[in-house]
């Protein structure tokens, strides 16, 4: 794997790229030994959010190949979220969104990232479309959340959010507040 990078940080882009390519393995059980990863840092102006995004290319890529990438905390290498994406651009349709099927893979996928000793302790389906697939939370043991959006007939997992202090509302359609905007 080679490595470009941007910026000073806590963590080197080599550390970074290294957290997020064990990330990435467990949740999409990719060999990344010919991938490329680009490593870009973040620095924002709320206490302890700066972060890593490393993105891995594989060799050769065409529109219909797989990029992954992942963000992760700056100074201990913790997930912040983790994707695969194409430029295909072509909608997957999601069918029969009420099945419990959808939750369960959800929480196969989590598992599959959290450390043998957290558990989930209870999911919720956050929303669900035909073009986007099917959003879910989990609220683990440890007090932190982790979200999953499944797409497609094989149910793949599009994106993985890690909330650290539990599940904020964030993802949900409607607005937390009475007055909120968006």
């Amino acid at each position: 794997m080679s490595l470009s990078q941007l910026g000073a940080k806590d963590i080197s882009a080599e550390q970074a790229a290294a957290y997020a390519a064990d990330i990435l393995k467990k949740a999409y059980n990719v060999d990344f030994t010919s991938y490329t990863a680009h490593a870009s840092f973040s620095k924002n102006p709320m206490p302890n959010s700066d972060n890593w995004t490393v993105i891995f290319h594989a060799p050769n890529e065409d529109n219909t190949t797989n990029r992954y990438i992942a963000s992760v905390d700056s100074v201990n290498g913790s997930m912040l979220d983790a994707s695969s994406f194409n430029l295909s651009y072509l909608v997957d349709n999601s069918k029969n969104l009420e099945g419990p099927e959808w939750r369960n893979k959800a929480e196969e996928d989590i598992a599959r990232l959290m450390p043998e000793e957290v558990s989930i302790t209870s999911s919720k389906v956050i929303y669900a479309t035909p073009e986007t697939g099917v959003m879910v939370v989990s609220e683990l043991s440890d007090g932190s959340a982790c979200a999953v959006r499944l797409t497609g007939e094989n149910k793949e997992a599009a994106v993985y959010i890690f909330f650290p202090n539990g599940y904020d509302g964030s993802l949900d359609l409607e607005p937390i507040a009475e007055n909120a905007v968006g």
